[in-house]
């Protein structure tokens, strides 16, 4: 159900400030409810440098992880294919196998 239009949706949880259901400013233009906690639109402006910041680095942390990955499946002769991205068998010569003569 919507609320008609100036009805009072809450309190934002950071600044505290009313937020009524309008379009009159950011801040309530903006609003959003996430897990029934409303935050309104200048809260979410000045929430940006700090979730950019996260998002980086948990970019940063995934691909660390990846790279940590790939090394542990190359130790079992597996290699990832960069055309189609899935794991291959590496070829193993004759050569390169070491077999003992009895």
């Amino acid at each position: 159900m919507k609320a008609p239009e100036g009805a009072e949706l809450g309190r934002c949880v950071f600044c505290r400030e009313l937020v009524y259901n309008s379009q009159a400013s950011i801040q309530h233009g903006q609003a959003v409810f996430k897990k029934s906690k409303l935050v309104c639109g200048n809260c979410l402006v000045d929430l940006k440098s700090p979730v950019l910041e996260a998002f980086i680095a948990h970019e940063q942390e995934e691909d660390i992880y990846k790279d940590s990955l790939l090394e542990k499946v190359k130790e079992y002769g597996w290699t990832l294919n960069p055309a189609t991205g899935k794991l291959q068998k590496i070829a193993v010569s004759d050569d390169d196998v070491a077999i003992d003569k009895k």
